[in-house]
């Protein structure tokens, strides 16, 4: 005569078993959402595998704030009464000095002095760049605040690159050259992308 109990005692294990795999599956893909958010929040750069250096962040600002742009920060192009970017005969932008970013098409244009590279500025101004624990910054369009998204998904790895240099330009009527200092502070990603420098066209 078959034991009908033991048709039950060697199923019940099986189940558990089941159960148990079916609970570790979204507990498991849980924690791995937890580690890379734990890990996105504290600047890990996932590209790169690895977190990059305050030096190469400062480095990356100073490339796309002195170089990549045209001009330096200090120096913004030339626009009309539309926010239209004005260009001379040559189709070259004109530059005018600016520390907020403001432009009016009343302003003089000025040839700006430029770095050759990110050595020379460094050379120039030695004791130019700090990061900063700052929770946000004044930009031309207003205050940025990163948030907590910003920080969990690595669009903002944390902290503010603060860059502050002595800039050179030459005056188009008479030929003279001024100096000006100026300070600007920016956020990059946990991959050395930037949120708050300008991109011109």
């Amino acid at each position: 005569m078959r034991d009908s109990n033991s048709h039950v005692s060697v199923t019940k294990p099986f189940g558990v078993w089941r159960r148990r795999i079916l609970l570790a599956i979204p507990s498991g893909i849980a924690a791995y959402l937890l580690v890379l958010a734990i890990l996105n929040y504290n600047g890990y750069c996932f590209k790169e595998g690895r977190f990059l250096s305050d030096k190469e962040k400062i480095r990356i600002v100073i490339e796309r704030s002195m170089l990549m742009r045209g001009a330096p920060l200090p120096f913004w192009p030339l626009r009309d009464r539309n926010g239209n970017v004005l260009k001379d005969k040559d189709g070259k932008l004109q530059w005018v000095v600016s520390k907020d970013g403001n432009v009016s098409p009343t302003d003089e244009p000025v040839i700006p002095i430029l770095f050759r590279d990110v050595d020379e500025f460094l050379m120039r101004n030695p004791n130019c760049c700090e990061m900063r624990k700052e929770v946000g910054v004044g930009t031309s369009e207003g205050w940025f605040e990163p948030d907590f998204w910003d920080r969990v998904l690595g669009s903002c790895s944390g902290g503010v690159v603060r860059i502050t240099g002595t800039y050179q330009f030459r005056d188009m009527k008479d030929g003279t050259i001024h100096k000006i200092q100026d300070t600007s502070d920016s956020f990059l990603s946990n991959c050395g992308r930037g949120l708050t420098i300008p991109t011109l066209k």
